[in-house]
C-alpha cells in the first residue's frame, strides 16, 4: 500500500507527542455519522489518475482527476490517524465524476456520490462496502489467487464491467479528469449511492447477523441457540486461516503486522472525519432573511436544505435536474412492509401482494406476480403516496437487496431497519395484513365473488381503511390519509358504488348496438384517465377502465329483463357465484419469513 510520510500540504504538524498510530484496527466503531476513515492521502497530480480500492477506507475520497458535479452542502473534519497532525477542517461532501475509457471505445462518467473532496489528492480511494451497498459487484480478489474471480467492478444497472488493475497488492482502475462536454453527453454510472452515507449505521450489523444466522441454519439444518458465540468462533477461525495464507505472501497483508509496520515507520495511512454539518450558517440566514441570530439557529434545526445548488464553474451547461429529494412528496411517517401470498392466481396473474402500513392505519397494497416485483411496489408507494422517513421490514432478500434496495436508495434516499430474528410482532405489517384479510374474506363472501378477484378486493379494502376516521387518539378524529399526506381526502369515488355492484358503463359502438353496457364495479382506477375513473369487469372478464359509469336504479334491479341479463353476465364471466350458497374465499397467507 502506498503510504506517504510527508503530508505537510494536507495536515499541519502538531507539537510532537509521540509516534502513536491508531485507528487502523477494525474494532468497535461509533454508531453515528462521525469518525470517517480513509487512507493513503497524497498531494499533487492532475489529469490521469488511479482510483484505489481501499478496505481501510470507510468513505470514498476523490481528488485531482475527479470533477465535482454537485456539492451536497455538507462538510466534515478529516483527521489523520497519527496524533502528530491536526485535522483538515470543513472538507466538503460532494458528488464527483471521473472519465473511464471502456475497451469498446465508449467513455463513461463514473460518479462517486457522498465522497470526501480533497482536490490535491492524487489517487482517489474507493470504499468497497460503500460501493457494494449501492449494488455494485466488487470482485477485488486477484485472478491468480482465485479461480472464480473476475477481478472487476460490475454495475448491473447498465451491465458495465470495469476490469481492475494491480499495483503491488492494490487493485485499482485507471481514469482521468473528464471534460465539460463529456460530463454533459456521456453516460453517468453511480459507483456509490446519493443517499447519505453512514458507515457506522447499526443496519450493517443487523443485516449481517440475519444473513449469518440464516446460513448457519441452512448448513446445520437446526436453529442454533448460542449464535453470537458461534459467529465469533467462526470469525476467529477464518481470521487465523486467512492470516496464515496471507503471511506466506507478504507480512503486510496481515493486519497486526501491517499495523506494526505503520507504527515503526511513523507514517500516516488513514484519516477519519467528523460529523457533517450544513454549509449555510445561522449568521448567513439571519442576514438574508432579516431575523435574529437565535431565530436563525432554531430555524436551521427544524428545516432542511436538500436542494441547494452550488456553482462550481461558470454557466456553460444546464443543471442536472434529477433531484430525488423533490421528485416525490416527503412524508413525516414510518412505514412497515411485508409480503403476503394467495393460493389462487388472480385475474391479472397476481399471486401475492406487498403491504405498506404505518402506526395510524394508513395502508397501501400493491398486487404482484413475483416476489422480485417488491422493488416496483416500493416505487409505486413513492409515486402514489410519497417517501416515508423510514422503512421497517424483515430480512427477506427481495426487501433488502436487488431492485428494492436500488429504489429505496436512488429514488427515496431513506433509511431501512430490519426486525429482530424470530420476532414477527416487531413488524406492524403482520397485524395489518391480518386485519385486511378478515375484511376481504367478509366482503368476498358477501358478494359471492370468485377467488380470482382477491387482488381488486384487497386494494379496495386498503383504500377505504385509509380514509376512515379510526378511533385512535393520535388521529384526533381525522383520517390516516390526511395524517400522512396533509390533505383532507375526497371520498366521492368510493361513495357511489359498493364493491362488485352492477353498473352501466359507456362503450362506443356502431348502430344498432347499445352503447350502455352492463358490468360490475371493481374499484378506483388511479393511473388511468382523469378523475373519477373506475375499473369495470365486463362480460369478457378482462377488466377495463371507464369514466362514464352509472349505477343501476332500484327499478332496473327489479326489472325481470335486467335480472336475466345480469344472470347471463355472471354465468359468462364465471366470476360471480350467485347460485352458490357456500362460497369459499381465497386463502391469503403471510409469507414465511426468517425473522
Amino acid at each position: 500500500m502506498q503510504v506517504v510520510a510527508n503530508l505537510r500540504g494536507l495536515f499541519k504538524k502538531k507539537k510532537k507527542r509521540g509516534s502513536d498510530v491508531s485507528g487502523v484496527q477494525t474494532g468497535a466503531r461509533r454508531r453515528h455519522i462521525g469518525d470517517r476513515k480513509t487512507a493513503a492521502l497524497s498531494a499533487g497530480g492532475t489529469g490521469q489518475g488511479r482510483s484505489d480500492l481501499d478496505s481501510h477506507a470507510d468513505t470514498c475520497v476523490v481528488g485531482s482527476h475527479y470533477k465535482v458535479i454537485e456539492y451536497t452542502g455538507e462538510t466534515c473534519n478529516v483527521h489523520p490517524f497519527s496524533d502528530e497532525y491536526e485535522p483538515v477542517k470543513d472538507v466538503p461532501i460532494v458528488h464527483a465524476g471521473t472519465a473511464y475509457e471502456h475497451t469498446t471505445g465508449e467513455t463513461f462518467i463514473l460518479v462517486a456520490c457522498q465522497a470526501l473532496h480533497l482536490p490535491r489528492q492524487q489517487n482517489a480511494l474507493l470504499c468497497p462496502n460503500q460501493m457494494r451497498k449501492h449494488g455494485v459487484v466488487v470482485d477485488d480478489a486477484p485472478q491468480h489467487l482465485s479461480e472464480t474471480s473476475t477481478h472487476s467492478l460490475y454495475f448491473p444497472e447498465v451491465e458495465l464491467r470495469v476490469p481492475l488493475r494491480m499495483n503491488g497488492v492494490i487493485s485499482y482502475i485507471e481514469t482521468r479528469l473528464p471534460t465539460d462536454r463529456e460530463l454533459e453527453t456521456c453516460t453517468h454510472v453511480n459507483m456509490t449511492s446519493m443517499e447519505g452515507w453512514d458507515p457506522y449505521s447499526e443496519t450493517f450489523e443487523q443485516q449481517e447477523g440475519i444473513v449469518s444466522r440464516r446460513r448457519e441454519e441452512e448448513e446445520t439444518g437446526v436453529a442454533t441457540d448460542d449464535k453470537t458465540s458461534t459467529r465469533q468462533i467462526h470469525a476467529l477461525s477464518r481470521r487465523c486461516e486467512t492470516a496464515a495464507v496471507f503471511s506466506d505472501i507478504s507480512s503486510t497483508l496481515v493486519d497486526d503486522a501491517f499495523v506494526q509496520g505503520l507504527i515503526n515507520t511513523v507514517r500516516v495511512s488513514a484519516t477519519k472525519s467528523t460529523a457533517r454539518h450544513p454549509e449555510v450558517k445561522a449568521h448567513d440566514l439571519a442576514r438574508r432573511w432579516g431575523i435574529g441570530l437565535d431565530t436563525a439557529e432554531r430555524t436551521l434545526k427544524v428545516t432542511t436544505q436538500k436542494g441547494i445548488r452550488h456553482a462550481v464553474h461558470p454557466i456553460h451547461r444546464r443543471y442536472r435536474t434529477q433531484q430525488q429529494q423533490y421528485r416525490y412528496n416527503r412524508l413525516n411517517t414510518k412505514f412497515y412492509s411485508d409480503t403476503f401470498f394467495s393460493t389462487t392466481k388472480s385475474l391479472n396473474g397476481n399471486k401475492m401482494a406487498q403491504m405498506f402500513i404505518n402506526d395510524l392505519e394508513f395502508s397501501k397494497v400493491v398486487p404482484m406476480e413475483f416476489k422480485s416485483d417488491a422493488g416496483e411496489a416500493l416505487s409505486s408507494l413513492f409515486e402514489d403516496v410519497g417517501v416515508p422517513t423510514e422503512l421497517h421490514t424483515d430480512g427477506a432478500k427481495e426487501m433488502t437487496m436487488g431492485n428494492w434496495n436500488k429504489v429505496r436508495t436512488n429514488q427515496g434516499g431513506i433509511k431501512q431497519t430490519i426486525v429482530e430474528p424470530y420476532s414477527p410482532w416487531q413488524n406492524r405489517a403482520e397485524s395489518g395484513i391480518r386485519e385486511h384479510k378478515k375484511q376481504v374474506v367478509r366482503l368476498m363472501t358477501k358478494t359471492q365473488a370468485s377467488k380470482r378477484l382477491w387482488d381488486y378486493c384487497m386494494v379496495y379494502v386498503s383504500e377505504i381503511r385509509a380514509r376512515i376516521a379510526h378511533p385512535l387518539y393520535a388521529l384526533h378524529n381525522r383520517t390516516p390519509y390526511e395524517h400522512v399526506t396533509g390533505n383532507t381526502p375526497d371520498i366521492t369515488e368510493w361513495l357511489e358504488y359498493d364493491w362488485l355492484v352492477p353498473v352501466w358503463y359507456y362503450e362506443p359502438g356502431s348502430f344498432p348496438d347499445r352503447k350502455r353496457t352492463l358490468g360490475r364495479w371493481l374499484g378506483v382506477a388511479h393511473r388511468v384517465g382523469q378523475a373519477l375513473c373506475s375499473w369495470i369487469l365486463p362480460i369478457s372478464a378482462v377488466p377495463i377502465a371507464r369514466t362514464t359509469v352509472q349505477p343501476l336504479t332500484e327499478d332496473e334491479l327489479k326489472d325481470p329483463a335486467i335480472i336475466e341479463e345480469l344472470r347471463v353476465f355472471d354465468a359468462a364471466t364465471k366470476l360471480i357465484g350467485r347460485a352458490r350458497r357456500h362460497h369459499r374465499s381465497p386463502v391469503i397467507r403471510d409469507t414465511v419469513r426468517f425473522g
